[in-house]
């Protein structure tokens, strides 16, 4: 392992985001079966990875179960 090499991924492969709240909302996309309008919902409750992190500790599991979810019809 090459502790001293930094990470690198190819071009196009993951943007970031330009904000933290952006580059939360696009992690989030990135786990399977979360829409963008999954991401939107979550983000609006939790701004930020450390109160998603918070909220589970606080609520459980199924903190998520009862967030609304629009479609974008």
């Amino acid at each position: 392992m090459y502790l001293d090499r930094s990470f690198c991924m190819e071009a196009g492969q993951f943007k970031s985001g330009a904000t933290p709240e952006e580059a939360f909302h696009r992690m989030l996309q990135h786990v399977r079966g979360v829409t963008p309008q999954t991401a939107d919902a979550i983000t609006g409750v939790f701004k930020t990875v450390q109160s998603l992190i918070n909220g589970f500790h606080r609520g459980g599991p199924n903190i998520l179960e009862d967030i609304p979810v629009t479609s974008w019809l």
